[in-house]
């Protein structure tokens, strides 16, 4: 399996240099606490900042299901963009 991690870094919460730290280390210890391949098959999980902005998401995957989107894609498409998009469309 295979975690996979988008972040937004545009907004204010980032320009102090320690939000970037601050997600990571609550990402990790969801990992300690919960067993992230437990999410595997939950589509994307929300990440927010310190202002409670949704900034990024995170998704447990299966390698071999993003290998064969890369087969599938034209050279060159950036991983992001092979992502299921089952999960993502749907609404908030």
């Amino acid at each position: 399996m295979k975690l996979t991690l988008t972040l937004e870094t545009d907004n204010a919460a980032f320009q102090t240099g320690s939000e970037l730290s601050r997600i990571l280390h609550s990402l990790a210890a969801k990992g300690q606490w919960d067993n992230l391949h437990s999410y595997h098959g939950e589509g994307e999980q929300k990440l927010k900042d310190a202002n409670g902005n949704t900034c990024g998401t995170w998704k447990i995957v299966d390698e071999e299901d993003v290998e064969l989107r890369k087969e599938e894609a034209p050279t060159g498409t950036p991983v992001t963009y092979l992502q299921d998009f089952r999960t993502t469309c749907e609404p908030d």
